[in-house]
This record gives structure tokens, C-alpha cells and sequence, in this order.
């Protein structure tokens, strides 16, 4: 006990003076206002421990919580430790310490610090539900970042447009295409988990992408460009969720970072009935008070066998109401809400992933730097959503 009171002593001069070195450090390089805010925000979020009390960093927590109208993370002496899956402690986040409104986000932070060539993927579909034809161009643009060969599944609802999409994509080269014309009916939803249903006993690793636009809401505008870049950004950022998927066998979902605009709206809405009877289905619980987190979007990577709790209910078409341009309260919304924990269920963890772009709380960047840093600095934010039913 006595042991520890010189090393405190040790902290509280050490703490202050590192804090007023970078200080000085930051004042004094050239770099403009926002690439200094940059700095500042990764400082802050991964140092923590160092600048907490400190009236720049209360200044700076105080504002990120007003930008974001998210909680900020807890003052010192407030369950602050944030612990790898191992225990130690380290940058990422686990479940929210007491007191704490909303929990920290770990996100995979892409591309890696290191290079993930050669990349090493298993068979790999891309699904992609295609109902506005005029994002083809951009969707096309967007796969060529894809590292390594992989099968292309399209969806549309009619035949004009799917004749349509096999004549654009002649002479594709990242690997084989086929076009499916399926009723418009479930939105993504449906042509995922029931027109393309016979794949996931083929290709272990699967993404998923639709062509997204929000016109019902103004400040939606750039969500589906914000999300393909998250997804798939750059060659060295697919290759780095290649590569997670392959360092971490239990990982099952790599999501995008959360739109800002759709923050507010990561709630059961008019869903939660639909929700709960979907889950018990699946053997899970929930409750309204439960804390709830979704791939909004429902566009992301996953590993086909963490699907398997929902697609073991065998849902048919018939299931999804008809398209009357719904935004909110079908069971395609119902599913999207419930992604993460049908991963969960079928024993595999998840991350959301992106660049440290704007990143802001309660977003956490996970840095890996090194190959070991898959197992030394993964967030132990595993299974969390069903830990909470269990407690």
C-alpha cells in the first residue's frame, strides 16, 4: 500500500509537466487551425490519462459533448479505466463506466499502421442491391479499391434495369458478376437474407452494400458516400478489414463509424415490438432500457456465420411489408436493429471501422500497428449488447 504513494507522487509532477511540454509543442508547429484540431482530438482521446485535469481538456470534453450531443467520457475517479480484452489497461474502451450516457465507440482505425499486403482473404462475395441505376457508376468506382478477386451479386427489381446492369458491367475484371431481378419488396433487406440466401454456404466473408439515398431528410445528405468510405475508402483500408477478419477468427461484423446525423436516431423507435419478437425467435431478450447500437445503413462486412441465428429463421418475401415508402416501423427496420446482436448470438464480436476523420466522442480510435496489436489492443467491447442482457 505504502509502495504506491511514491509512484503517485511521481505521476502528479509527471502528468502536469508532459501536459505543458506538448503544450508548448502544439503552440509552436506550423500546421493550420483545423490540422491542428486534429492533433488535439487525438491527443486528448488517446492520452487521456495525461491531460484529464487539465482546463484545456475540460474545455475541449465540454465542447465535443455540445458538438455531438453525445456524453463525454467520465472526469477522473469515475470507472475512467479503459481496458484491452485482456484486462490491461490501454485506449480502448469497454462497456460505459458509471454515470456515462452513451457507451464509447472503439473504432478499427483504417488503414492500419503497417501494410496489410498481400492480402489474404477467403472467398469473398460483394452484394450489392442496385434499385437507383444511377449510383452504378459510383458503386463500380468504389469495388475497384477491393484488393482481391471476389463475386459480385446484384440485385434490382426489374428486368430493364437488370439487362441494363449485365451490360455495364461486361469486361469486369475483379471476378465473376451475376444479376438477380428480385421483387421490390423488403428493401436491401430482403435481398439479403432471402434472394441471395444460397451464398453464405459458399463464401465465407460477405459485404454488403445498397444503393442508399435518404430524400426524406436534409441533413442525411452524404451518409452513403460517408459510409462507402469507411467500408471501402482506399485499397489499404479494405486490406486492413481483410486483414482484421483474418487476425481475429471471433471478429463476425466490421461496420462503418456512425454517421453524425443518425446518432439521435440509434433508438428502437416504433420497432421495439417487432424487434423483441424477432429476437426471442433467435433465443435473444431484450428490453426497451437495453442499450442498443445497429449498423444504421445496414451496409457492412460480415462473416457469413454470424448470420446464421437470422438466417435460420428462414424468412421469406411475403414476410416484409409491400414498398410504400416507409421510414420506419417494418421489419426490414426491425433487422437492421438487430444485426449486432444476431452476431453476437451466433458467438462472434463486432467493430465499426473508418477513417480518425472528424472523429469525435464518444468515438475511440483503435490503432494497430503491428500484428500483435490484434490481440494486445483489441477493445474488449465483445458481445456487449447480450452481456447487458445477462447482468
Amino acid at each position: 500500500m505504502h509502495a504506491t504513494k511514491p509512484i503517485r507522487m511521481i505521476k502528479s509532477w509527471l502528468y502536469p509537466s508532459l501536459a505543458r511540454a506538448v503544450r508548448l509543442a502544439y503552440r509552436a508547429i506550423p500546421l493550420s487551425s483545423n490540422a491542428k484540431l486534429g492533433v488535439k482530438n487525438y491527443l486528448f482521446i488517446r492520452y487521456r490519462s495525461i491531460f484529464r485535469r487539465s482546463g484545456a481538456y475540460a474545455r475541449w470534453q465540454e465542447f465535443q459533448q455540445q458538438k455531438t450531443g453525445a456524453a463525454a467520457l467520465p472526469a477522473a475517479g469515475a470507472g475512467e479505466e479503459l481496458r484491452t480484452a485482456h484486462g490491461r489497461k490501454g485506449a480502448s474502451p469497454t462497456a460505459p463506466p458509471p454515470g456515462m450516457g452513451r457507451r464509447a465507440e472503439p473504432i478499427l482505425t483504417l488503414p492500419l499502421a503497417y501494410s496489410a499486403f498481400p492480402v489474404v482473404a477467403p472467398r469473398l462475395a460483394v452484394q450489392l442491391h442496385l434499385y437507383r441505376l444511377e449510383l452504378m457508376a459510383e458503386f463500380q468506382s468504389y469495388l475497384q479499391n477491393i484488393p482481391c478477386p471476389f463475386t459480385l451479386f446484384v440485385s434490382t427489381d426489374t428486368q430493364e434495369k437488370k439487362q441494363r446492369i449485365e451490360q455495364a458491367f461486361v469486361g469486369w475484371t475483379k471476378g465473376p458478376a451475376e444479376v438477380r431481378r428480385l421483387i421490390n419488396r423488403g428493401r436491401d433487406i430482403a435481398p439479403k437474407l432471402v434472394g441471395f440466401r444460397d451464398i453464405y454456404g459458399v463464401y465465407p466473408l460477405v459485404l454488403y452494400l445498397h444503393s442508399k439515398k435518404s430524400a426524406h431528410a436534409e441533413e442525411l445528405r452524404g451518409w452513403r458516400e460517408f459510409l462507402l468510405d469507411c467500408l471501402l475508402g482506399s485499397q489499404d483500408g479494405v486490406a486492413g478489414i481483410l486483414e482484421a477478419f483474418r487476425r481475429r477468427p471471433d471478429l463476425g461484423i466490421v461496420a462503418p463509424r456512425c454517421f453524425g446525423a443518425v446518432r439521435p436516431h440509434l433508438h428502437w423507435g416504433s420497432n421495439f415490438e417487432t424487434c423483441r419478437a424477432l429476437a426471442q425467435r433467435m433465443g435473444i431478450s431484450i428490453e426497451r432500457n437495453y442499450p442498443l447500437d445497429f449498423p444504421a445503413g445496414s451496409m457492412f462486412w460480415v462473416r457469413s456465420a454470424a448470420l446464421r441465428p437470422l438466417l435460420d429463421l428462414n424468412l421469406k418475401v411475403s414476410d416484409f411489408s409491400e414498398e410504400k415508402g416507409q421510414v420506419d416501423g417494418t421489419l426490414a427496420h426491425a433487422i437492421e436493429r438487430l444485426f449486432f446482436h444476431t452476431c453476437e448470438a451466433a458467438g462472434f464480436t463486432w467493430i465499426r471501422a473508418g477513417t480518425a476523420h472528424d472523429m469525435a466522442l464518444p468515438e475511440v480510435p483503435i490503432t494497430i500497428r503491428r500484428p500483435g496489436d490484434f490481440e494486445d489492443n483489441w477493445p474488449a467491447a465483445a458481445m456487449a449488447l447480450l452481456q447487458f442482457e445477462r447482468r
